[in-house]
């Protein structure tokens, strides 16, 4: 009996051993999942969503610079005319420091001659000019063929909505369309349809980024109430439809994790395009500002 009783105990202890064995594999197993759990950085997939605003949009140049000095990179972006501008050769894989050269170079900071010929405030302007720059530097004329996915908000005059156009092989054009100010540019025919500025009805068109990103930025270079006398036709005419597209910022700026307002762009007005280094600085400072007072943001990187 005794060498029974024996047997058994061994066999028991065997048992035992086993269980222990298991149950220390599992305790460590799941203390290296909860320990590789609580470094995994928080969902990086950043969007973000650059404003119109005419000349104030050279403020967007100086947003994306200070977010990559402190290593912050979108994976999409959205944008609605300046903003599409800004948009679409950041998407091509051009720098801010290289937009900064570009813009005296190509005389983009001139562009306010357009706004003082008679013509520009009946909407008879081409955007042929833009056409042109944005073809130089984006010569392939493809969403597809972009290094970043691009979002462009146009606004359809037939129906009398905004829509957003990310495929396809007339990008060039829509960028046009989506800066095609009403009472500046004439509206631009793209497949038989009527086209002009996006940012009539959505001038922060976050919609897109909403299933495809963890994390929204949006940048918004209007600032109200306004600091600067409107004393221009064209002005009054343009900050009308600014003001009345204010109400939609603030319905949108709820989607956004980070909402950067450029505070100060309005000082200048949508037209004041040779004080681009000025505008610059003031979305460089406002981004940093920023990010100072949401620390946060760098979990993103």
């Amino acid at each position: 009996m005794s060498e029974k009783y024996g047997y058994l105990l061994v066999n028991m202890l065997d048992m035992i051993k086993s269980y222990l064995t298991i149950l220390v594999f599992i305790f460590v197993s799941m203390n290296v999942l909860a320990e590789q759990e609580h470094k995994m950085p928080p969902s990086n997939t950043i969007g973000i969503c650059l404003s119109g605003g005419g000349a104030l949009g050279f403020s967007h140049i100086g947003v994306l610079q200070a977010l990559e000095d402190n290593g912050i990179k979108p994976a999409y972006i959205s944008g609605s005319s300046m903003g599409a501008i800004i948009g679409v050769l950041y998407a091509q894989g051009i720098s801010p420091k290289e937009m900064m050269k570009i813009i005296p170079k190509e005389k983009m900071n001139r562009f306010s001659r357009i706004w003082k010929l008679p013509s520009s405030i009946l909407g008879f302007s081409s955007m042929i000019t833009v056409h042109e720059l944005l073809s130089k530097y984006v010569p392939h004329n493809r969403f597809d063929h972009l290094q970043i996915p691009l979002f462009v908000c146009v606004t359809n005059l037939y129906s009398g909505e905004w829509e957003i156009k990310s495929t396809g092989d007339r990008l060039i054009d829509y960028v046009c369309a989506s800066a095609a100010i009403p009472s500046v540019f004439e509206a631009q025919i793209i497949d038989s349809m009527h086209y002009v500025d996006g940012g009539v009805l959505n001038n922060l068109p976050v919609e897109p980024l909403l299933d495809k990103c963890d994390v929204i930025i949006g940048v918004d270079v209007l600032e109200y109430p306004r600091k600067k006398e409107l004393k221009k036709a064209s002005d009054v005419v343009l900050y009308s439809i600014l003001a009345a597209n204010a109400e939609t910022h603030r319905v949108r700026k709820p989607y956004c994790n980070y909402y950067i307002s450029c505070n100060g762009a309005s000082t200048y007005s949508i037209f004041d395009f040779h004080a681009f280094k000025e505008l610059y600085e003031i979305g460089y400072q406002r981004t940093v500002e920023y990010i100072q007072a949401h620390p946060e943001m760098l979990l993103h990187r």
